[in-house]
């Protein structure tokens, strides 16, 4: 299972922060291209994109940890029990 997690938690991690640096990279792309009042638009719309990203990485980071940590209480539980 532990195997599983860590695979999961790296796809999530690719997953968003691809994202995050694409839309870094437009964002500087679209300083260049287009008028400051667009600009500020495009910024302001970019930031939030990388908050919903950092929220997503966030949300599976915890889930993550609160997946490991319940298996290794079970453990625990078991061998108690025996």
């Amino acid at each position: 299972m532990s195997r599983y997690l860590s695979w999961l938690a790296l796809s999530v991690a690719a997953l968003t922060a691809v994202p995050a640096a694409g839309v870094s990279a437009w964002t500087l792309v679209a300083s260049l291209v287009f008028s400051s009042s667009t600009v500020q638009t495009l910024a302001f719309a970019g930031s939030l994109a990388v908050v919903g990203l950092s929220l997503v990485g966030l949300t599976e980071h915890e889930l993550s940890h609160g997946a490991e940590q319940s298996s290794d209480t079970r453990k625990s539980q078991l061998a108690a029990a025996a």
